[in-house]
């Protein structure tokens, strides 16, 4: 009895806590004078924490922010206006 609620307690945190959210779609970026603004599609998992978004930094990405679930967007400012790479993570 003991090792079928082991077995069962196991399976209930592998589906509740080890699952990973979909990568976001819809990434768009807008340009502006004094800051870029990505946008993209929320995803809809329950288990959703938040976003991480990374910048290309010229030989790698790098994680340059982390924000919550609620928001779908980012904004950076930005002392000059170059060509920038981003992507986006859900967590």
């Amino acid at each position: 009895m003991i090792r079928k609620i082991l077995i069962l307690s196991f399976l209930f945190y592998l589906n509740n806590y080890c699952q990973t959210p979909a990568v976001p779609s819809g990434l768009q970026s807008f340009s502006y004078e004094k800051h870029i603004e990505l946008e993209w599609s929320p995803n809809t998992e329950t288990y959703l924490a938040g976003y991480r978004i990374y910048k290309w930094n010229g030989s790698g990405y790098i994680l340059i922010s982390s924000v919550t679930k609620e928001k779908d967007d980012f904004f950076e400012f930005i002392s000059q206006l170059d060509t920038n790479y981003f992507k986006i993570s859900a967590y």
